[in-house]
């Protein structure tokens, strides 16, 4: 490996340990939401002994649950979906440094919306009915698909040797 192809190889390598970093700070997402529903519990709801903003009963927690299933639900297959999406635009972009990159934290961008769109449904069902076994939940689904989506190191290796020099070696995005 010449020294142009290694230069290319530690580009991509310090874009991923950056966004290593940034996941593990989206990691902290979910436990900043269970922080303001008890903050939102012990400051709001108890003082004025409330138990939600829209309390729900029966049949009507019941929807809400299933409706907020079935969106976490959708949120794994579009999140599955994206993921083989995006797999495959990397192999496209495999032998460009900068578009590989670019499409890298595009990735991480988008899956971690989705990730936290489920962790948020948590909150909301938690201010909806002051549960916060709600917010427990869902809280642990988003770490499940936050699992999935995180950039590990095997991403280099789908970076392809480039046919010419100069493709942009040092990514500056």
């Amino acid at each position: 490996m010449d020294a142009y192809e290694e230069r290319r190889r530690e580009a991509v390598q310090l874009a991923l340990r950056q966004l290593q970093f940034y996941w593990y700070g989206m990691l902290c997402l979910p436990l900043v939401y269970l922080l303001v529903c008890v903050g939102v519990r012990n400051w709001w709801f108890l003082p004025r002994n409330r138990v939600g903003l829209y309390p729900l009963a029966g049949e009507e927690e019941m929807t809400v649950i299933v409706v907020f299933g079935l969106l976490a639900g959708l949120g794994q297959a579009l999140l599955l979906h994206l993921r083989g999406r995006f797999g495959a635009w990397l192999d496209e972009a495999a032998a460009n440094a900068a578009e590989f990159v670019r499409l890298l934290r595009r990735r991480l961008l988008v899956l971690g919306a989705i990730c936290d769109g489920v962790s948020f449904l948590g909150l909301l069902y938690f201010l909806m009915d002051g549960d916060l076994r709600g917010m427990l939940a869902f809280g642990v689904l988003s770490y499940i698909l936050y699992a999935e989506i995180y950039p590990h190191d095997r991403l280099a290796d789908k970076l392809k040797p480039s046919a010419a020099g100069g493709d942009g070696a040092h990514p500056e995005e």
